[in-house]
């Protein structure tokens, strides 16, 4: 699942996509002009604007990484990730978790989890507050990947040489690496692992032969 890490993130920095040329990446203006040019769709924010051509624009990866190999933080957060690997694919497996529609890990509701595994918090964790281990292992995943998220927001603001300490450029900024994040970990899971539907329904991976599509299991 994290195997293919692209300067320590487990998922791309910034999809591949052929430069349209109708937004400018580097500018540190917000006037009116910038709004409403298109990349791929006609975009309403000036900050949403700047953001997004950096992602659409593929040229800009090795600077967003560059800027990312800077951040000690968002480094360690990924050392840690690292060693949270085989544990994580575990309880996956098991469908004792599940990721939602912000990138964040979440325990199963009960009653959905089929997985047909053994495995239980207690074989994961050790029989000794296990159930607390698990609420521990997910909130550390989680504050990791929002170091993550935010890194990738502040290295791509920086890399388009926009202010960063301005609040709604940082906000729009964080939304857009959420998403980024989010759909890449989506495509990630495998057959049988859980995660969130676009109506906050609880859905399962199903494998490739049987039909390709997603089944709704329960709403949470």
């Amino acid at each position: 699942m994290y195997e293919d890490i692209e300067s320590g993130l487990d998922f791309d920095v910034i999809p591949a996509k052929k430069d349209t040329g109708t937004i400018k990446s580097k500018t540190k203006s917000r006037s009116d002009a910038r709004i409403g040019r298109k990349i791929g769709s006609i975009l309403s924010s000036a900050n949403i604007c700047g953001v997004s051509a950096a992602w659409a624009d593929a040229r800009m990866n090795q600077q967003i990484n560059a800027e990312l190999k800077k951040m000690d933080e968002v480094q360690e957060s990924i050392a840690r990730r690292k060693d949270r690997i085989e544990i994580l694919v575990r309880l996956f497996d098991a469908a004792i978790i599940g990721m939602k529609k912000d990138g964040l890990l979440y325990t199963v509701p009960p009653g959905l989890a089929q997985s047909g595994s053994s495995e239980t918090p207690a074989t994961i964790f050790g029989d000794d507050g296990a159930d607390t281990a698990l609420i521990i292992f997910i909130s550390a995943e989680n504050r990791d990947r929002k170091i993550l998220i935010r890194g990738m927001a502040v290295a791509t603001l920086r890399a388009t040489e926009q202010d960063e300490k301005d609040k709604e450029s940082l906000e729009n900024a964080i939304e857009k690496s959420r998403t980024i994040f989010e759909k890449s970990q989506q495509g990630k899971l495998k057959p049988g692992w859980f995660y969130q539907g676009d109506g906050g329904e609880w859905r399962q991976v199903e494998a490739p032969e049987e039909d390709g599509k997603e089944k709704p299991v329960a709403k949470p």
